[in-house]
């Protein structure tokens, strides 16, 4: 009933006001299964061990403002390779690029290391850039190109990379 009242006094407002609703398309279920794989690189990331093998730490200039200097962190763990922009400003670390090869991280969508390629294209979904032996997968929806690849040695996946516009 609340609902009814509330459509019928403020759609016609609105749309008396020259306010315009968009319907959107919703995401295809290639679309969603990559937006899981994006979020399971931010919870890997959260979780990755406190320990890493090694850790490095470059300082970039912005591409954005020249004055401020950006401080890239990258850490190697087995398995794992994350960078990072880590920065007194920001509140948690902002991920750029993560890259995991082993069997130690769970992966959603029931993908495991070792599927064949036709195997992720049926769990991950078709539309795709497939190139010799990777695939990838890209994800727009904030304006900027995130994207997730799986490689791939003899037709077996062997490795997955994340990559992350930071700005």
């Amino acid at each position: 009933m609340i609902t009814q009242k509330l459509c019928t006094l403020v759609l016609p407002a609105l749309l008396g006001s020259g306010f315009a609703l968009v319907a959107q398309n919703p995401p295809s279920a290639t679309q969603q299964n990559v937006d899981i794989l994006l979020a399971q690189a931010d919870f890997i990331f959260k979780h990755r061990p406190k320990n890493p093998v090694k850790r490095s730490i470059k300082k970039i200039k912005s591409d954005n403002d020249p004055s401020q200097i950006n401080i890239w962190v990258t850490e190697i763990f087995d398995g794992l390779v994350a960078e990072f922009l880590q920065d007194d400003l920001i509140a948690e670390p902002l991920l750029g690029h993560l890259a995991i090869s082993g069997t130690k991280f769970k992966l959603p969508l029931s993908i495991q290391f070792e599927d064949s390629r036709s195997t992720v294209l049926k769990k991950v979904g078709p539309q795709c850039d497939i190139k010799n032996s990777r695939i990838t997968y890209t994800n727009t929806g904030d304006g900027y190109p995130h994207t997730v690849t799986f490689f791939f040695a003899q037709n077996r996946l062997k490795k997955i990379e994340w990559n992350f516009i930071v700005d």
